[in-house]
Formats: C-alpha cells, sequence, structure tokens
C-alpha cells in the first residue's frame, strides 16, 4: 500500500510539472543543501520572483512530491492524505496560481534513490555542493566514490539547455565538465581556481539588539570577503553565516543570479540568510552564555566545520564546552 500511495503520489507531482513547466532549481550534494537553499530562496524572494522551495527536510521521494503539490506531509490520517491528491487533481482540472520557480533538495539514502528524482524531474540548473571523504549516509555504499556516484545521477535530469553549478574544490566533481556539450552553461564556484572564486574570507561579531526578537539572538555573526568572477572582484557581507566553508552556499546563488544576466554587484546586494534550526545557528543562553545549534544530523565534514567555528570564537577569558553527539551511517570507516 505504501509503495501505491507513493506512486500515485509521483505521478499526480510529474502530471502538475508538465501542466504548469514552473523553472526547476535543484540542489544535491551531502553537506551545505538547506543553507544553499535559503540563501538562494531569500535572493529570489528579494527579487519579487514567485518561488516555492523544499520545506525542512522534504527532500526524499515523498518531500519532494508533497513539495510540486504544495502541501505538507498528512502523516498516517487517510483523511489528510485524500486532501493531498484533492489539491492536486485541483490544480490539474483548473488553473490555479503556481509558483515560478520551485527550489528543490534532492537527498538520497542509499542506492537507486536519485533515480526516482531522474525520472520525475527537468532541472533547468543544478547545484552541486559538497560530498567529502567521510560522508553521511555512507553506510549504505561500498564507499564515498559510489555515493558520489549516485549523486551525480542528477545530471541526467538537467535541460539541454540548462545550467549545472559545481564546486570546483570536490574531487568527486571533475566528471562534471565532461558534460560540457550535453547542456547549456556550466560554472564552477568554490576558493581556489572557479569562475566564481571566494577570497579574503573574515569572520566578525556584532551585537544588534534589534534582531534579538526576531532571531533569538542580538549578537549576529558575519562572514565577509570578496567573490571574483572574470577579472571583477566585489565585496562579500552575509549575516548569520560565520564558517569560512559556509561560503559555499552563497557561491551557487552568485553563480546562479549571473547566470541569469543579473549584474555580480546586483546578486550580492539580494543576497540575504536567516538562521535555520540545528545548522550552525547562534543563540543566547543564560549568563551571557553563547549557544550554537548544529543538532541537524552530523559527518566528520559537518563536524569539522563546527568545531572549525567553536575554535575561532574560542577565548582565554571566556570556559568553551563543546558537547559532541554520534555520527552515524557513515560505513565500516567510522
Amino acid at each position: 500500500m505504501k509503495a501505491y500511495l507513493q506512486r500515485r503520489l509521483t505521478s499526480l507531482a510529474g502530471k502538475i510539472l508538465a501542466k504548469y513547466q514552473p523553472e526547476i532549481i535543484g540542489i544535491t550534494g551531502n553537506v551545505g543543501k538547506t543553507t544553499t537553499r535559503e540563501v538562494l530562496e531569500g535572493y529570489l524572494r528579494n527579487r519579487d520572483v514567485d518561488v516555492r522551495a523544499s520545506l525542512k527536510n522534504y527532500n526524499n521521494e515523498w518531500g519532494v512530491p508533497l513539495t510540486i503539490i504544495g502541501t505538507k506531509a498528512p502523516g498516517k490520517n487517510p483523511f489528510k492524505w485524500l486532501g493531498v491528491f484533492l489539491k492536486g487533481w485541483r490544480l490539474l482540472a483548473k488553473e490555479q496560481d503556481y509558483p515560478r520557480v520551485l527550489v528543490l533538495e534532492l537527498g538520497i539514502d542509499g542506492p537507486g534513490d536519485m533515480d526516482r528524482f531522474v525520472d520525475l524531474l527537468y532541472l533547468n540548473t543544478l547545484i552541486l555542493t559538497y560530498i567529502g571523504e567521510h560522508p553521511v549516509h555512507k553506510a549504505f555504499f561500498t564507499d564515498a566514490k559510489a555515493l558520489a556516484k549516485e549523486k551525480l545521477k542528477a545530471l541526467q535530469a538537467v535541460t539541454s539547455d540548462g545550467t549545472i553549478i559545481y564546486n570546483a574544490d570536490e574531487p568527486f566533481f571533475t566528471e562534471v565538465t565532461r558534460r560540457k556539450n550535453a547542456v547549456g552553461t556550466i560554472l564552477s564556484f568554490g576558493l581556489n581556481d572557479a569562475d566564481f572564486q571566494a577570497h579574503s574570507l573574515e569572520q566578525s561579531l556584532a551585537g544588534e539588539e534589534e534582531r534579538l526578537e526576531a532571531y533569538g539572538s542580538a549578537l549576529v555573526p558575519y562572514l565577509s570577503g570578496n567573490v571574483t568572477h572574470r577579472g571583477s572582484s566585489v565585496p562579500l557581507r552575509v549575516p548569520y553565516l560565520f564558517a569560512e566553508s559556509q561560503i559555499y552556499s552563497v557561491l551557487p546563488t552568485i553563480a546562479y543570479g549571473v547566470s541569469r544576466g543579473t549584474n555580480m554587484l546586483e546578486v550580492l546586494e539580494g543576497i540575504s540568510y536567516y538562521p535555520v534550526p540545528g545548522r550552525l545557528r547562534f543563540l543566547e543562553g543564560q549568563e551571557n552564555a553563547l549557544l550554537i545549534d548544529d543538532t541537524y544530523n552530523a559527518s566528520p565534514a559537518s563536524m569539522h566545520q563546527a568545531l572549525g567555528v567553536f575554535q575561532k570564537l574560542d577565548t582565554d577569558e571566556a570556559r568553551s564546552i563543546a558537547v559532541l553527539g554520534d555520527m552515524k551511517e557513515l560505513g565500516d570507516d567510522r
């Protein structure tokens, strides 16, 4: 019954895509998908684009179709499931308002998972974030290379005039360049040799009392630096990002905006980010304590990123405590 329901849901989502033909931006990788999605969605909203993005962790074979339909997971309630299908059928039966752009996270747990997305989606843009040597979910693959190969199946869904934006600092993504004759545009980002290269990165903290009520902390982290593209360099300063590696979640949006004909300076002016629970979120504790919430999932790459932030903030005057949990699904070399 569960498999049948999943097939019907996917079929309905596919018909909705065929009717409304939204621009689809897919994001996959092992680290940085959610932050990349948040930055890109914020940029599009700042430009008054009618956009819908994956909710929370709606990045699997259930979450992606539900995002396309525009509804939340109904749990085990059969009447709520009926409501999901009724909403989808109404979208097909009568022309309705539908987002112009969908930003979809494409997550996988095991071999073959990406095939579902390739069958369902056409990708006008594919963003490849980062894999790492010891990625989460590696326990279900022979090694990290096999996991990366599964992720790269998403390349098959990119349209012939589509855009691929990939992390040039990730060795597993080198084969992307071989597809230059199969798609419209291929752009790279990174800290080294890339089309969009970040450099001179700095981290800072600023007290901004007006942000306390909205975000839970008046202490605001900033990631600053410069981005160079085709010889032009422009300054960058993004609130609520702090780890240097988080620049990998900003550069794809810059590349996307420029690929759509927007001046890089204008793109940077439209970039904003708001903290997501569980992902390097700064919170105020009692007695001037600073809490860093990075509790959503973990892999050696994300743990290293979090501890790097911790080290940057460490001072002789303050007592620092790192509370580390388990890292699961890493395979035999965990």
